[in-house]
């Protein structure tokens, strides 16, 4: 059983540059990114039931990452990282009084 542990890990870790490229999509923040892909990770590694085929596990890495993405936005109670830019420009403009 433990060498069947190794080898999932193994597997996952191979997808972390998969992982991360994904998450840098959801956030231009890196920090939030490397956040993102360790959650997931830790989320996946502590699931009993992976899917075993490769395509299957992207897939369901992605919605791993997404749903965690989208509950940190929600914890935040803050507009999507997308929009971040956005933001940050409405506030450096000058105020009409």
């Amino acid at each position: 059983m433990a060498g069947h542990d190794n080898d999932a890990h193994q597997r996952l870790m191979l997808l972390e540059p998969m992982l991360k490229a994904s998450a840098l999509r959801l956030t231009p923040d890196e920090a939030v990114a490397d956040d993102l892909v360790s959650r997931t990770l830790v989320v996946a590694l502590a699931e009993s039931h992976r899917p075993t085929a490769d395509v299957e596990l992207r897939v369901w890495l992605s919605g791993l990452l997404r749903r965690s993405f989208h509950s940190i936005e929600r914890g935040r109670g803050a507009r999507p990282m997308r929009g971040i830019r956005t933001a940050v420009a409405a506030l450096d403009k000058p105020q009409a009084a």
